[in-house]
């Protein structure tokens, strides 16, 4: 059934991860692109469930942890106060 696991070059299942967040982060003719935060979390899902090598998609989200902590740097801060 096909090439499994450690079958499959790094090289391949490393670009599998790639193409996969730029699939879902990049403009499609028939979708929206995908919040990139949105793209990591479904990588990290898919890694877990065993669509990608684990090892690989845990090694993606450590190269792409600027791009989560960016992301939520700029999320509005609530304030320390409440209005009653």
């Amino acid at each position: 059934a096909g090439l499994q696991g450690e079958q499959i070059c790094l090289p391949a299942r490393i670009i599998s991860v790639a193409e996969s967040y730029e699939a879902m982060t990049g403009w499609r003719p028939y979708r929206e692109p995908m919040d990139p935060l949105a793209a990591l979390e479904e990588i990290r899902r898919a890694g877990m469930q065993g669509q990608f090598d684990p090892k690989v998609a845990d090694a993606f989200l450590k190269v792409m942890a600027p791009v989560r902590e960016r992301a939520y740097s700029t999320l509005p801060r609530r304030s320390s106060y409440s209005a009653s």
